[in-house]
């Protein structure tokens, strides 16, 4: 599952805070573990995560949320957690037929 990436559109956090200095995009596996997080400057519409967030999750069901920041720091606005979708990285290779299959 390494090859797998993350996408995240601004329409699927349904935040957006005309006065947020940064955007803190958190992966979380669903039992509360922190996987991994990222911060964001406004304006960014896509959010791509590194394929090795899936990987780090140990095969554990991830899930994401967006929190808008303000000038300090602050949390001003946290979006809901929502869960993983993964898709295959554009230069993955597609996976190989097995010997002898369609």
């Amino acid at each position: 599952m390494a090859d797998r990436v993350i996408q995240i559109s601004q329409p699927d956090t349904g935040l957006e805070e005309w006065n947020a200095a940064l955007y803190r995009v958190a992966f979380e596996t669903t039992e509360g573990s922190a996987v991994f997080t990222a911060v964001v400057p406004p304006g960014v519409g896509t959010y791509r995560a590194p394929p090795f967030v899936v990987a780090q999750a140990g095969g554990k069901p991830l899930r994401w949320r967006v929190t808008a920041l303000d000038f300090n720091g602050w949390a001003m606005r946290h979006s809901p957690w929502r869960t993983v979708r993964t898709g295959t990285a554009p230069n993955a290779a597609p996976p190989a037929a097995p010997p002898g299959g369609s």
